[in-house]
């Protein structure tokens, strides 16, 4: 039996792009990250995230999701849920820069929630 968080690390793909239209560099998320800046800076981020592909993989298709997208470190500020129902496999997000600018938020910790 699976706990939670493995379950989530088997169930979603979170896809955090450089650039609007899922461009530039990618980071690949697949479980919770507290911290999105460290992993950005390690991965050569210039600007914040501006784009994120959600995927669901195929064999895990009747559970409902939820990712959390948080303006600050550590699962604080601002949230932003994203609900993946189990008929999605995808969910796609090209320019957060546009909703990023009316709420003053950028991405800094995301959690997969089921």
């Amino acid at each position: 039996m699976h706990t939670n968080t493995e379950y989530n690390t088997q169930n979603i793909t979170v896809e955090c792009y450089e650039k609007i239209d899922f461009k530039g560099k990618k980071l690949t998320i697949d479980s919770d990250n507290a911290n999105l800046n460290k992993s950005l800076e390690s991965f050569g981020f210039d600007t914040p995230i501006s784009s994120i592909r959600i995927v669901r993989k195929a064999e895990h298709h009747s559970v409902s999701t939820e990712v959390m997208l948080y303006g600050k470190p550590d699962f604080e500020g601002i949230r932003l849920p994203i609900h993946i129902d189990p008929k999605h496999k995808k969910i796609e997000l090209p320019n957060l820069l546009e909703m990023q600018q009316d709420l003053d938020f950028s991405i800094s910790s995301i959690k997969i929630e089921n």
